[in-house]
């Protein structure tokens, strides 16, 4: 469930995808970015927005493992150009 967090006065909501990967690290790279993708398209952001948050206040990672190696990723939700208010 996606969660709110106070930050001084502003509220921000924050998605996180992960996965876990075990190749390469230009697939860590993919891997995370597929995950950002899938937040997108599954459109994970909807009951942050019924909670009447708006996209702009919404922030999205994707995490993709290797060992010890991680990759992160991610931003403002309305950053990305698949995202449609």
């Amino acid at each position: 469930m996606p969660r709110t967090v106070a930050i001084g006065e502003q509220d921000f909501s924050t998605l996180i995808k992960y996965n876990s990967f075990y190749i390469s690290k230009t697939l860590l790279q993919d891997t995370v970015h597929a995950a950002l993708n899938q937040i997108i398209r599954k459109n994970y952001a909807a009951a942050l927005q019924a909670e009447r948050i708006p996209a702009d206040r919404i922030r999205i990672y994707g995490f993709a493992f290797q060992g010890a190696d991680v990759f992160i990723d991610g931003g403002f939700l309305t950053e990305y150009p698949d995202f449609s208010a």
